[in-house]
């Protein structure tokens, strides 16, 4: 009777045994495949190297990982899609950040008094620009904007055929293109070579561009008095994705981008772009 009994009591510690390890390597496997997964889902969302169809990024650049994943919304007051260059959502892996290493603060930089004068200039230069066609909510955000700039400006850029001559400044923010023209981040600085992407508002300062044709000239002056030349070259519409038009080719070039149709009521479903080509006189006078 004691035989049968110690057998009964053994096999059933085994199989307890045996459900415990069953267990143990069920969740440890589970739990690398769901790591392994996370990761390779985090690979997944970074963006190719060379951005879109193996486009190359523009020497000074912010790289492609920086450009917009739609054109800019340059035309309400909260846009949904930032010219800033939200980045695309990736997954979140659990890993303690590295320790900041000590940065040494540089001493600010003398102001330049003639620089100083240059962009009030440009600044003021705004306020001649005819706004009989801009909407109201426009005319009043430049307004309350233009006695206390949240920036400076970095460029002026001008096109007299459509008598439209603007301050550019650094990010497409809302409160920059209410005051002026906005650089796209991740297209390329001004005065580097490359593509430069500026926004700005279809119902303010860019409303001017329905007027634009081929072969107008635009002009693009920076902080040192530098004047680069560019000629429209084609002028296209196009839907937001279309981010290959801030993207560059083997030519300096100048690309403008507003919200289209120009007069449409709420959010302008399409993109008007200009693009415009570096003069070949001007590359030999800057070079």
């Amino acid at each position: 009777m004691r035989k049968p009994v110690m057998m009964v009591l053994s096999l059933a510690l085994v199989a307890t045994g045996a459900g415990m390890i069953f267990h143990y390597l069920s969740t440890v496997g589970g739990a690398e495949r769901a790591s392994r997964a996370a990761v390779e889902r985090f690979e997944a969302s970074l963006p190719s190297p060379d951005g879109p169809s193996g486009a190359s990024p523009s020497p000074g650049a912010e790289g492609p990982t920086a450009m917009p994943p739609t054109l800019p919304a340059a035309e309400n007051t909260a846009p949904a899609i930032a010219a800033d260059a939200r980045a695309p959502a990736q997954a979140v892996i659990d890993v303690p950040p590295p320790k900041p290493l000590p940065v040494a603060v540089a001493p600010a930089a003398a102001s330049d008094p003639q620089r100083e004068d240059m962009r009030g200039r440009w600044l003021a230069s705004s306020a001649d620009v005819d706004r009989s066609d801009w909407s109201p909510k426009r005319e009043a955000a430049w307004a309350s904007l233009l006695a206390n700039p949240p920036a400076e400006p970095i460029a002026l850029l001008d096109i007299p055929a459509v008598d439209l001559k603007v301050p550019v400044y650094d990010g497409a923010t809302d409160d920059n293109m209410d005051l002026g023209a906005g650089r796209i981040r991740g297209t390329t600085r001004v005065g580097e070579v490359g593509n430069i992407g500026l926004s700005s508002h279809r119902d303010g300062f860019f409303r001017n561009l329905q007027h634009i044709s081929e072969g107008d000239e635009v002009m693009l002056q920076d902080t040192s008095g530098q004047v680069k030349r560019y000629r429209v070259d084609a002028i296209s519409i196009v839907t937001p994705q279309d981010v290959h038009v801030l993207y560059p080719d083997d030519r300096e070039r100048l690309t403008l981008v507003t919200c289209y149709p120009f007069y449409f009521v709420g959010h302008a479903p399409q993109r008007f772009i200009v693009h415009a080509v570096a003069d070949e006189m001007s590359l030999a006078e800057n070079s």
